[in-house]
C-alpha cells in the first residue's frame, strides 16, 4: 500500500508540471547581482550556457541561461526569483518528448514560456505566466524542451510561434541547427 501511494504521489507531482524555484550556481561563475541575492543554501546548481534563437524575420537573439535537466532542477526552477533581466532565461531541456505542464507557485514574477519541439522550433508560447498561480500551464504540443524568459520578453523581442533555438549541446536531443 505504501508503494501505490508514493506511486500516486510520483503520478500527481508529473501530472500537475513543475515547480519553480531559485538557484545556486557553480563557485567562481559570474552572476547578475539580481541572481546573487537569490541564492539560498541547499537549493540544486544550475550550469550556465549560452542560446540564440532564429527568428523567422532573420534575426539572431542571444540569450545566458541556467540549464535544467534533472528532476531537481527541473522543480526548482525560478522560485523566489524577484527579477530576470532582458537576456537572461532557464531552458528546460527533458530526457523525452511529451507534453509538459508548469505551475508559478513561489514564483514572484511574471514568466514568459516558449515550448520548443524535439527539432528546436517554438512551437506554443504562453504569455506572462501569473506569479504564484497555481493553475497548470500546459504545452498545446509534446514538446523536448521550455525555455523561460521574463514576463514579456518574447513580445519585446519579437519572438513567435515558428523561431528556432539553437544550442550546441542539443544535437544529440534534435534541436540543432
Amino acid at each position: 500500500m505504501k508503494r501505490l501511494g508514493r506511486a500516486l504521489l510520483i503520478f500527481t507531482i508529473l501530472l500537475s508540471g513543475f515547480s519553480l524555484s531559485s538557484v545556486n550556481t557553480q563557485a567562481g561563475e559570474f552572476l547578475p547581482s539580481y541572481l546573487q541575492r537569490a541564492n539560498i543554501d541547499g537549493r540544486v546548481s544550475f550550469k550556465w550556457d549560452s542560446i540564440t534563437i532564429s527568428t523567422v524575420n532573420g534575426d539572431d537573439l542571444h540569450f545566458d541561461v541556467e540549464m535544467a535537466t534533472t528532476f531537481p532542477q527541473w522543480q526548482q526552477g525560478l522560485m523566489y526569483r524577484t527579477e530576470l533581466s532582458d537576456h537572461h532565461g532557464m531552458l528546460f531541456v527533458f530526457d523525452d518528448v511529451a507534453m509538459r505542464s508548469f505551475w508559478m507557485k513561489n514564483t514572484l514574477i511574471p514568466l514568459d514560456m516558449l515550448f520548443i519541439a524535439e527539432d528546436g522550433r517554438i512551437h506554443h508560447i504562453h504569455h506572462n505566466a501569473i506569479p504564484q498561480d497555481r493553475t497548470g500551464i500546459t504545452s498545446k504540443y509534446s514538446s523536448k524542451a521550455v525555455l523561460e524568459l521574463r514576463g514579456g520578453a518574447a513580445r519585446d523581442f519579437g519572438i513567435q510561434v515558428g523561431d528556432k533555438v539553437k544550442h550546441a549541446s542539443f544535437m544529440n536531443v534534435g534541436i540543432q541547427e
